[in-house]
């Protein structure tokens, strides 16, 4: 039996082993891009285990210690793995938990949270996450509470200039194209509060160029 066994191995073509691990990471790739699963809050790994780790272990398992160059395929599958794994947390959605640890980041003060609510699924089928929050805020002017949150988002990294907005003045409505994110600031002044409502929508993949700032009062004037 054993003979007949590496009669059988002999026979079968050198390049399959190969074969079937790339079509593995391949499809690996294809199942987390769609799936979105890198913008989980630990993606990442999920990503690096099974691109890099589990694509490893397989070529390890069916590259034979008598396969030419076996060291140098895995380490390269591995490597390929890693670039992949990295590609796959740079182009995925945020997941609906991380939307609201972007809100959270924002530490608005003196307000409470009066609702929140979600939508969207990780692999944007129909819409990506989206995340709503409403706040009671203190009576103020409609501008002073959308630009009290604009100022909190550019401390957190999620705006890189306010001039603009304070220029500008906006009164109702502001929307921010981020490069991962879509944020929308809406403010309504009842008798004795203001009504805050920020919506947080991720983007699939990285926008390194975000479109203009948007807002019922101007367009076109871009975060410098």
């Amino acid at each position: 039996m054993p003979h007949v066994t590496a009669q059988r191995e002999s026979r079968r073509p050198w390049w399959l082993p190969l074969f079937g691990v790339v079509v593995y990471l391949a499809v690996a790739i294809g199942a987390l891009h769609v799936a979105g699963v890198a913008g989980y809050r630990l993606g990442w790994l999920w990503s690096l285990a099974v691109v890099a780790g589990a694509t490893g272990l397989l070529a390890w398992r069916w590259l034979g210690p008598a396969f030419p160059g076996r060291g140098t395929w895995i380490a390269a599958f591995v490597i390929v793995g890693v670039a992949a794994s990295g590609w796959l947390v740079d182009h995925a959605p945020l997941s609906k938990a991380r939307l609201r640890g972007e809100i959270d980041a924002i530490h608005l003060q003196f307000v409470r949270k009066l609702s929140e609510t979600s939508a969207g699924h990780s692999w944007c089928r129909p819409t990506c996450p989206e995340v709503e929050r409403v706040y009671r805020a203190p009576a103020t002017t409609t501008f002073k509470a959308i630009f009290d949150t604009a100022a909190l988002m550019r401390v957190h990294g999620q705006l890189t200039d306010i001039e603009p907005i304070a220029r500008r003045h906006p009164q109702h409505f502001l929307r921010v194209f981020g490069q991962r994110t879509i944020t929308e600031i809406r403010s309504d002044k009842a008798s004795d509060h203001v009504r805050l409502r920020i919506s947080v929508t991720a983007r699939r993949g990285r926008v390194r160029h975000p479109a203009p700032i948007q807002s019922d009062s101007w367009t076109n004037s871009r975060i410098r």
